[in-house]
């Protein structure tokens, strides 16, 4: 799936629309778009007041405004990479997923079974002992061990 990513405004947009409503439900007044007060703000916000609603929506339509789609591509964006196997979705805290931990695991393996290779090569080792020592080496990186007639019978069954 591709999604529309997040710019560096995007997330200045999203920061400063979070501390507006944070602000808010602490019980303060919104601060401007900038994140700063001006002098005639009050200290508190009052739900009570209709002039402090027209206050917070216009500060916080001035803040979408600045950048339009700005909430689409933060949050789809975010739930882009939390339904898609790039997060660990047993973990309370953002974490790669363990798929990819263990594709880096694996990438890592398989590039030093590679150099090991070519460096045999370049010492002048058997050239087939040092394949099956790489090939080995993928394999239980892999977890993948070579079992006679196993692959046969998997494709066969394809």
């Amino acid at each position: 799936m591709q999604m529309a990513k997040a710019t560096k405004k995007d997330m200045e947009v999203i920061a400063s629309l979070a501390a507006l409503l944070n602000s808010v439900n602490r019980g303060s007044f919104p601060p401007g778009e900038d994140g700063e007060y001006l002098e005639s703000d009050p200290e508190d916000f009052d739900e009570d007041d209709p002039e402090h609603h027209k206050v917070f929506y216009d500060r916080i339509m001035g803040m979408l405004g600045r950048n339009p789609g700005t909430v689409n591509r933060v949050v789809l964006g975010f739930h882009t990479l939390m339904h898609n196997n790039l997060v660990d979705p047993g973990k309370d805290h953002l974490a790669l997923h363990p798929d990819l931990i263990r594709a880096k695991e694996v990438l890592a393996a398989t590039e030093t079974a590679i150099r090991d290779y070519h460096f045999a090569l370049d010492s002048r080792e058997h050239g087939g002992v040092a394949q099956d020592k790489a090939i080995k080496t993928i394999e239980d990186a892999l977890n993948l061990p070579w079992r006679q007639g196993e692959e046969l019978e998997r494709r066969k069954a394809l």
